[in-house]
Order: structure tokens, then C-alpha cells, then sequence
């Protein structure tokens, strides 16, 4: 119980102090708690007081920044060819990760969905990579594109087996 009070003050005192920031996390240093009680174990008494106090690590920030930054390092991470079709703001979720108050630093893990696509005109399989695979080595290529749900080959005249060494001659839709 006394935890949990803590803990609401603590969340009180956050939100008064930092209450011109958008996003507030903070926790209570397990470590630094102390408890104090006027009283003894098997010690009869009508009334005893407790006191409990500790650390509350805190980071105080406004989101703008972390949604820019979020959609700057999904960009970064998509493969040649896509980009970054729709970025869900609701659904950003903090992780408190580290906190060192020596050096006034807090590390926080953000996670959040958004819609990635293909850039128009951008293509799933590069030409390059299947000029001259024979048929099964082609479906082994298409099978571990993440991209790719399903396929179908049709090489023409229907008595060749192998990719055409000319990308010119590759034609995929």
C-alpha cells in the first residue's frame, strides 16, 4: 500500500513539475527505497507511523521531436525501392530503459506501426539478381522475398527453362 501511495505522489510531483512536457515517463528506483517504522516485529501497539521514500527517476519531453526522429530512422531502415506509406502517432509506445543521473541521460526504447509500401515504379525483384537462373533457382529466390505471396512463371516458348541472360528480355508484372 505504501508503494502504491508513493507512487501517486510521485506521479503527482511529476506532472506538477514537468507539466509543460507532452510525454512524461518516470519510475522509483527499487534501490533507493527506504522505510522507516516507529515500531517493532511481535511489538503490541495501538497505533505506529511509516514513512517509505525513494527515488523517482524521470524523463520529460514533448513528442514532436521523437515522432520526426521515429519516422527518420524507419525511413532509414527500408530496403532500396520503399518508403514509408502511413506513420500511426497514437500508437507510439515508451519504454523506460535507462537512467544516469550522474551524466543528466535517459535512455528510452519508442515503438510504434506504420505502412510501409513501394515507391511508384519501385520494384520487388531486381532483374539483375535472376538473369540466367534456371527455374528452380528462380522459385527459391522468389520463395525468400518476404514480399512475395505468390508467383507464377511463364517462360515463352514453353521449352525454355532458364531466366534470359538479357534483362531486356525479363518482363515482370
Amino acid at each position: 500500500d505504501m508503494r502504491e501511495k508513493l507512487l501517486a505522489k510521485a506521479a503527482s510531483a511529476v506532472n506538477e513539475k514537468y507539466g509543460n512536457y507532452k510525454k512524461k515517463i518516470y519510475r522509483l528506483d527499487e534501490n533507493s527505497i527506504t522505510m522507516k517504522v516507529d515500531g517493532q516485529a511481535d511489538e503490541e501497539k495501538d497505533e505506529f507511523s511509516a514513512e517509505m521514500s525513494g527515488i523517482v527517476e524521470t524523463v520529460a519531453f514533448n513528442t514532436e521531436q521523437v515522432i520526426e526522429l521515429s519516422r527518420e530512422k524507419l525511413s532509414l531502415s527500408l530496403s532500396q525501392g520503399k518508403e514509408l506509406k502511413e506513420f500511426d502517432q497514437e500508437s507510439l509506445d515508451y519504454n523506460f530503459n535507462s537512467f544516469n543521473f550522474d551524466q543528466g541521460s535517459a535512455s528510452v526504447n519508442v515503438s510504434f506501426f506504420g505502412n510501409v509500401g513501394f515507391k511508384e515504379g519501385g520494384n520487388i525483384i531486381d532483374k539483375e539478381k535472376i538473369l540466367g537462373l534456371s527455374s528452380e533457382q528462380l522459385e527459391d529466390y522468389l520463395k525468400n522475398l518476404p514480399e512475395v505471396l505468390n508467383y507464377e512463371i511463364k517462360f515463352s516458348p514453353s521449352f525454355i527453362k532458364k531466366v534470359p541472360n538479357s534483362a531486356e528480355r525479363v518482363e515482370i508484372k
